[in-house]
């Protein structure tokens, strides 16, 4: 045992013992008191079945939590495997990190995965299902795969150190009351929700409320409903949540002007945030406000607060990091960091500077009141406005993978679904049931919703393709993006554009 997570539940149950620490499905929540014992059991449990490393496979709601604490004040690593995630994902990430125990509600999803042994979760719901793998000593407390740019995502390493002080920092800026009452509306498998979210909130002694996605609205990766977020902001009587932009703007379009929540702080992060976006939402009442950060950072380093934010602005370096901007112009950050990827050929370490930095390949500055202004990416990486990243080659080489697809560009950055431009060699019937069996291959935050296709190859356009015959994706995307939906039909057309199932 031993870390300041532990402390604060100790704490928690001495101080204020009758006071409600976690709410989930169940309404009477679990007292400070009931939590150090339920975390304690739950502890004992993964010992006695000697888990070495644990997979979390859950809903959001007091399973998730109470496993995932457990681990932590224990020193057992853990991975969260997240809902959305294909079958192909989870398995990648339980080899890669070698996982032999698995805590989750759909036990029977786990089939053909190697863990078919389990019992039920100690005061849980959940079951914990036991495998036959003996991973070696890990010398990190948690490991993160992202949504991935790829369908292979590397997993981040971080250690309970990085990750505790990161929540303290946080705690530290936004002003965490023990008063405070943070409703989890991101999944606890994204480490933005984990730490800013579960760990922030237990450091300052405060309420966490999980219930299941669904009850906050969010039923996948792009599927969200405001009205039932809202709903739960003002039964939690909640003070703080975290939104990725595209639910903000479901919020803000749901409000009425008036979100009438207790709400004092909303962080919102995963994607660039619109300044305009944020003014529409204070004018609701809805104190949102943007902040930056990376996996490899467990999950924030810089913030804006209320009383000291600026819009355009990411918010001023959380009190741990040490960020700075390089000669052409990339945030490097300092201090603390992860401690390397986990990949098919075992744990890579970070490249740094020779003087400790790490480099993000995002483009920023620093402006004169020592704000961060993050103005581009390094990078070609598609980040949506619900925060999933996506490489565009990825998905353009499932599209390219038919024999009629000559050419295909995927964009959507910013925006909640991806569109792709494709240049085939005879229009049909054919393209739109590619697509759609490309999305059925995709998880739901890759998939393409709105297809514009042409029989002309691209470079019959000025100014879409390099010297060397390669798609410029801007130009591309810009120049198809104005086609109206529907026409598929029209004979040979030179142009048409469709909604994609997905």
């Amino acid at each position: 045992m031993g870390g300041a997570i532990d402390l604060a539940i100790t704490e928690g149950a001495r101080r204020h013992p009758e006071r409600v620490a976690l709410v989930g499905a169940e309404a009477s929540g679990i007292r400070w008191r009931d939590l150090r014992r339920r975390v304690d059991r739950c502890a004992r449990q993964l010992a006695d079945a000697r888990v070495g490393v644990l997979g979390i496979h859950c809903d959001n709601g007091i399973d998730w939590i109470v496993s995932d604490l457990a681990a932590h004040v224990s020193g057992i690593p853990t991975v969260p495997l997240p809902k959305f995630f294909t079958a192909e994902q989870s398995r990648h990430a339980i080899d890669t990190a070698a996982i032999d125990a698995i805590v989750s509600d759909e036990i029977e999803t786990l089939e053909g995965a190697g863990f078919d042994r389990s019992t039920p979760l100690a005061g849980g719901e959940a079951r914990l299902a036991l495998g036959d793998r003996r991973p070696d000593a890990p010398v990190f407390q948690k490991v993160t795969f992202t949504s991935g740019t790829t369908g292979a995502p590397k997993g981040v390493c971080l250690t309970r150190a990085h990750l505790e002080t990161v929540a303290a920092s946080l705690a530290e800026s936004t002003g965490s009351l023990s008063s405070d009452v943070h409703l989890c509306c991101l999944p606890l498998s994204i480490l933005l929700e984990n730490v800013a979210g579960v760990y922030r909130s237990l450091l300052s002694g405060g309420t966490i409320v999980a219930p299941s996605l669904r009850e906050v609205g969010l039923g996948g990766a792009r599927d969200f409903d405001p009205t039932r977020a809202l709903s739960a902001l003002r039964e939690a009587d909640a003070t703080s949540a975290i939104l990725v932009p595209e639910m903000l703007k479901g919020l803000v379009a749901f409000s009425g002007g008036a979100a009438d929540t207790r709400l004092r702080y909303l962080g919102v992060g995963g994607a660039r945030v619109a300044p305009a976006l944020l003014e529409a939402a204070h004018s609701c009442d809805l104190p949102a406000y943007e902040g930056y950060g990376l996996s490899e950072f467990a999950s924030v380093v810089a913030l804006n607060v209320p009383g000291d934010a600026k819009l355009g602005a990411a918010g001023r370096p959380l009190p741990h990091v040490d960020l700075r901007i390089s000669e052409r112009g990339e945030i490097e950050i300092g201090g603390t960091h992860f401690g390397g990827y986990l990949t098919d050929r075992g744990r890579v370490a970070p490249s740094l500077t020779s003087d400790g930095f790490l480099a993000t390949g995002d483009r920023g500055e620093i402006d004169e009141d020592g704000f961060v202004r993050v103005t581009g990416r390094l990078r070609n990486v598609l980040i949506t406005s619900y925060g999933r990243n996506v490489s565009p080659e990825w998905i353009e080489s499932e599209l390219l993978a038919h024999p009629l697809v000559a050419e295909a560009v995927v964009g959507g950055d910013g925006e909640p679904a991806l569109r792709a431009v494709l240049s085939v060699r005879a229009p049909g019937d054919w393209i739109e049931e590619h697509v759609a069996a490309v999305n059925r291959r995709l998880p739901d935050y890759a998939r393409i919703a709105e297809c514009a296709v042409t029989n002309l190859p691209f470079a019959s356009r000025e100014g879409l393709v390099t010297a060397g015959g390669a798609p410029l994706r801007d130009e591309v995307e810009r120049h198809f993006r104005s086609l109206p939906l529907g026409g598929a039909g029209i004979e040979e057309p030179d142009a048409w554009a469709f909604t994609s199932a997905s």
